[in-house]
């Protein structure tokens, strides 16, 4: 199925098809990280100011190789 059909199902019964939920044990947070929680950066992509915007983008990268965008 397309990832919009499944988004679109998990919105109107309110869950995720379970063929697509992995096991506790196969779940990336609990294989492959021990240790504290990581708190990713979050870069706002309606941030106004472009300099700013660029700059938290070029610290994420720079710090953590990877960056979340809301």
């Amino acid at each position: 199925e397309r990832v919009q059909a499944i988004a679109t199902l998990s919105r109107s019964v309110d869950t995720i098809p379970l063929e697509y939920i992995r096991s506790e044990k196969e779940q990336p947070a609990i294989t492959t990280f021990q240790g504290s929680v990581l708190e990713v950066p979050a870069i706002d992509i309606n941030e106004s100011n472009e300099t700013s915007l660029v700059e938290s983008i070029k610290k994420a990268s720079e710090e953590w190789g990877l960056f979340q965008v809301v």
